[in-house]
């Protein structure tokens, strides 16, 4: 099973995720409001909420 990394980056007021590529994590990601893929740093971003953390999260 692939994990996920979670973090906050307060500086530019986002949520960086990265994880080994899995369809399902992408399918996932790609669920949640105002997603963001950045393929030269290979990881997706979301605006800082705390309810995206609370709920669009749970399953990671």
């Amino acid at each position: 099973m692939a994990s996920a990394r979670i973090s906050k980056d307060i500086q530019e007021g986002k949520i960086v995720v990265t994880f080994s590529y899995d369809p399902k994590f992408v399918a996932m990601v790609k669920t949640i409001e105002g997603h963001r893929w950045h393929p030269d740093k290979k990881y997706w971003s979301f605006p800082h909420s705390e309810d995206i953390l609370k709920k669009d999260f749970v399953g990671f």
